[in-house]
């Protein structure tokens, strides 16, 4: 095949049709065996064979004259440049006939070959054998049908559809436009798909697809009215006669006359005449005016204080709550987003309006009594009323509003009670001064007592009085960590007997356990032998009452020669450990009978006395004194001091803590007062 029989094979192909048939060189897309204009779409390649051809006549002894332009096409159609081609690249394969002819195109095993010997092969086809695919891909006619189909009341009605045909491949779709609120389903009737003909031995194409034309598709008819200029043009292109369209039929159903189709009329603007100049005029400035809704007359109402946003460009208004803590509401962002509101429509005055036969009948004389609904409920003489009339009224403007006004919004009643300093100034720059604010009494609440019943006896108080706090889920009662913490594992034992015994109790002796962590209290008896008594914990630990039961035992109320109340027992205490000793002499201000201060003031007054009395004691110099001689001392001097306070002093001057000193060493102490 020579270069001029494939140019002018090339020339006859792209001018053999229409546009609608054929593509240009540039428009064909990179696929093998398609010729491409290599020099535009990828010059490196160009540039390649150049050098394998200048390399391929470098031996000769002049290179042939190639001219410089921008086509290759146009340098393989000169025949004389064809002799210094070296056997690997081949421009024109000489088996290629078509672009569906294998052994015409740039195969695997051909690209392959030439990737390995550096070259380039350029195979061709020609445009006249583009598949459909190619040459028609995406191009899609557009037909107007209609088709009848049965109602329940046995009338028949038309509708309309669009029959969409792919010219790749004549596939048929048939879709319905889709109708907002037409009652019916609307869109695709039939997914795009070669449809058979009746006969069964062929399939619809383009040119079966005429003005007038039926097709019968899957037992329904369709007759083709109309088509696009796009379908027009590209029938009249392949020399296909369309016809005249054909006007809708008379039962056609148009879906927008479908009763609640029609939308009422669009509200008026409630702007003032200034119209857009308010806009830009005033841009994002908002009136703040601060509202009560009170609605404590309905069931479960309340008092909700609102934000009410009047915004100037805009001329809406919006409503915000005001969030209190504890309020009991969700946190909703509006109460009323912006929107115009429109004032209460006035009714004018109530008119009583005497109507007779005669008036409800008019002139028109008894043909149109049956039309006058007076004449079928009134009588002669008898008295309508007639509902007043109502007259509208404009939207709310920043001009209406005041302090005090009260305005109706949906199921509220709003009522302006303040502003902010922003919309007090804007009012006054208008000449409009606002009114002060509306000061509000806050509402008195009946005071809530809680009363708690006396304690039972059952379990500890502190948890019985869990229970009497109001709270759905109970929980311990707290305790004093840090005390918990310092005072750990502190105990402070007492030895006491019962003060008033009966005749088995008398020898009885007791120890009185106060832990200082808690301030609780535990009864222990030393256990004896031969006692009748077990011994062993006669009280468990717990907190105590005081004897009148007013207030709790505490630890300051136990020290020596108390007498002490515990679950109807009377213990009188005599003697404590070293450590609870120690213990209430370092915390003196608790214990006061322990402070050492206050019992040498009440001891240096008998000073003189008590001198005397151990002078005249007999064996003065040889004498051991104990607490309880101490105490026989000071009692014969005058001296008022109790059991705890004879052994803080006795304690003073018995520092190693052996229970007797001689007498001297005492009478010493006593003189140094």
């Amino acid at each position: 095949m020579t270069s001029t029989a494939n140019r002018n094979r090339l020339t006859a192909g792209s001018q053999g049709g229409s546009s609608y048939s054929s593509l240009s060189m540039v428009e064909l897309p990179n696929l093998p065996g398609l010729r491409r204009d290599i020099s535009a779409i990828n010059p490196k390649l160009y540039r390649e064979f150049k050098l394998s051809q200048a390399s391929s006549t470098s031996s000769l002894e002049e290179l042939p004259v190639v001219e410089e332009e921008n086509s290759l096409l146009s340098y393989f159609e000169k025949s004389n440049s064809l002799a210094g081609f070296s056997q690997t690249v081949s421009p024109y394969p000489s088996s290629g006939r078509a672009y569906n002819d294998a052994s015409g195109r740039y195969s695997l095993v051909s690209q392959q070959q030439d990737r390995e010997n550096k070259s380039r092969a350029l195979p061709y086809s020609n445009l006249d054998s583009l598949p459909a695919s190619i040459s028609k891909g995406g191009k899609v006619c557009h037909f107007v049908a209609v088709f009848s189909e049965a109602m329940k009341d046995s009338s028949t009605q038309s509708r309309k559809v669009v029959l969409k045909v792919y010219l790749e491949d004549n596939s048929i779709e048939i879709r319905e436009p889709k109708v907002e609120n037409s009652g019916t389903m609307h869109g695709k009737f039939l997914k795009r798909h070669q449809i058979l003909k009746p006969s069964g031995n062929s399939i619809y194409t383009i040119e079966d697809m005429r003005a007038g034309a039926k097709l019968e598709i899957y037992n329904r008819t369709y007759i083709i009215l109309d088509a696009d200029l796009y379908t027009r043009r590209y029938l009249q292109s392949i020399n296909v006669h369309f016809g005249r369209p054909i006007a809708d039929p008379r039962n056609v159903y148009d879906p927008t006359t479908r009763p609640g189709m029609s939308r009422a009329a669009p509200r008026t603007s409630s702007r003032p005449p200034g119209g857009l100049s308010d806009y830009f005029k005033y841009n994002t400035k908002i009136l703040r005016f601060y509202g009560l809704w009170d609605c404590r007359e309905n069931l479960f109402g309340d008092e909700l204080f609102v934000k009410v946003h009047y915004s100037l460009a805009e001329n809406t208004i919006e409503v915000v709550p005001i969030h209190n803590p504890k309020s009991g509401r969700d946190k909703l962002p509006k109460l009323l987003k912006k929107t115009s509101i429109t004032k209460p429509r006035v009714s004018s005055a109530t008119l009583d309006l005497e109507v007779s036969d005669d008036i409800s009948l008019g002139s028109a004389g008894s043909s149109n009594s049956s039309r006058s609904p007076l004449s079928r409920s009134g009588t002669a003489g008898s008295t309508v009323s007639r509902a007043p009339p109502m007259v509208p009224r404009d939207s709310y403007h920043w001009t209406d509003l005041q302090i005090g006004m009260v305005i109706p919004v949906a199921s509220m009643t709003l009522q302006l009670i303040d502003a902010d300093d922003f919309t007090r100034e804007f009012y006054k720059s208008k000449m409009m001064p606002l009114s002060p604010a509306i000061v509000r009494v806050p509402p008195t609440y009946p005071t809530i007592v809680e009363t708690i019943p006396p304690y039972n006896g059952f379990g500890s108080e502190e948890d019985s009085l869990q229970t009497c706090k109001h709270k759905l889920i109970l929980s311990a009662p707290s305790k004093d960590g840090a005390k918990l913490k310092a005072l750990a594992n502190m105990i402070m034992r007492y030895e006491a007997v019962m003060a008033e015994p009966g005749p088995t109790d008398a020898d009885r002796k007791f120890i009185i356990q106060v832990h200082l962590e808690d301030d609780t209290f535990q009864i222990r008896e030393p256990p004896v032998r031969n006692s009748g008594h077990k011994g062993g914990i006669f009280l468990a630990r717990c907190k105590l009452e005081s004897h009148d039961g007013s207030t709790p035992l505490l630890p300051s109320d136990l020290h020596l020669g108390a007498l002490v109340t515990i679950l109807s027992h009377k213990f009188r205490i005599f003697n404590c450990d070293q450590f609870t000793f120690k213990y209430m002499e370092e915390h003196c201000h608790v214990w006061i009978k322990s402070d050492i201060e206050r019992i040498i003031k009440k001891v240096t007054p008998k000073k003189d006395v008590l001198q005397r009395l151990f002078l005249t004691a007999p064996s003065l110099a040889n004498r051991s004194l104990t607490a309880d001689d101490l105490g026989e001392f000071l009692q014969r001097a005058g001296c008022d001091l109790i059991l705890q306070e004879v052994h803080t002093l006795f304690r003073l001057v018995d520092t190693y803590r052996t229970g007797s000193i001689k007498m001297t060493l005492f009478l010493k102490y006593v003189m140094d007062l």
